[in-house]
């Protein structure tokens, strides 16, 4: 099923990595989704998107516009955050469901490839760090984790290449809707690194260390998207740097 995203992806061409080693080729046209960088006052968060950021230093937002030179030196210090690293966060990715869950014939039958690192796969047994843990502790968190573990193994996989991430990632079906959903532990929520409809009319690519999720599909799903005042979102090309 995963054969025709791992055979066309282009070698890392680090330190510039680009979308064509994460973005299966043919399709026509390719959308960034900016996740937006959040506000934190201790209680709640505010969602500001990359061009409002930007405006403040003077920052015009491009295809290949890093985080970092949108935030600058000032944005993270007291109250800010950068954006969601590795992760599309939740009301972005419903709107951006919305738009897709209309461009596909099987919206029911989706494939989700998530990232099998992430450390909350394998969450065990909450302990207190002071005092240590008793051996009753221990022992009931290695038992968590076997079974956890056996879990995980039964689940079907595929591997990037070796010239590219050489990453494992757990694979999953079922309807678009899914793709918001994927909550290892309670509260801790992951985007899929890709996923994409039976069909295969668009595929959706989240890199997990970068700050955008991108799409390609063909010209009228990546112009919904662009235009859409739910998400920030700009046209790119599969040969430019991610982000």
């Amino acid at each position: 099923m995963s054969d025709w995203i791992m055979s066309t992806l282009e070698p890392w061409s680090a330190p510039a990595v680009r979308l064509n080693s994460f973005m299966p080729a043919g399709f026509q046209a390719h959308a960034r989704v900016f996740h937006p960088f959040e506000e934190w006052d201790g209680v709640s968060g505010t969602w500001h998107r990359w061009s409002d950021v930007g405006a403040e230093r003077g920052i015009v937002i491009g295809p290949e516009t890093t985080a970092d030179e949108v935030a600058g030196v000032s944005w993270p210090e007291g109250a800010g955050d950068l954006p969601e690293e590795g992760r599309l966060p939740d009301p972005a990715c419903r709107s951006l469901v919305g738009i897709l869950a209309r461009e596909t014939r099987t919206p029911q039958t989706c494939w989700f490839a998530l990232w099998s690192g992430w450390g909350i796969l394998l969450s065990g047994s909450p302990l207190n760090a002071y005092p240590g843990p008793t051996r009753k502790e221990l022992r009931s968190q290695r038992v968590a984790q076997r079974r956890e573990e056996k879990v995980l193994d039964a689940i079907p996989k595929i591997r990037e290449r070796q010239r590219n991430t050489g990453r494992s990632y757990l694979l999953f079906r079922g309807p678009i809707d899914a793709a918001c959903s994927f909550e290892p532990m309670k509260g801790q929520f992951v985007s899929p690194s890709l996923w994409w409809p039976d069909d295969r009319a668009w595929a959706v690519v989240t890199d997990i260390d970068g700050y955008s999720t991108y799409v390609g599909g063909n010209r009228r799903t990546v112009d919904a998207i662009v235009g859409s005042q739910e998400l920030e979102a700009i046209g790119v090309n599969r040969e430019m740097r991610i982000g």
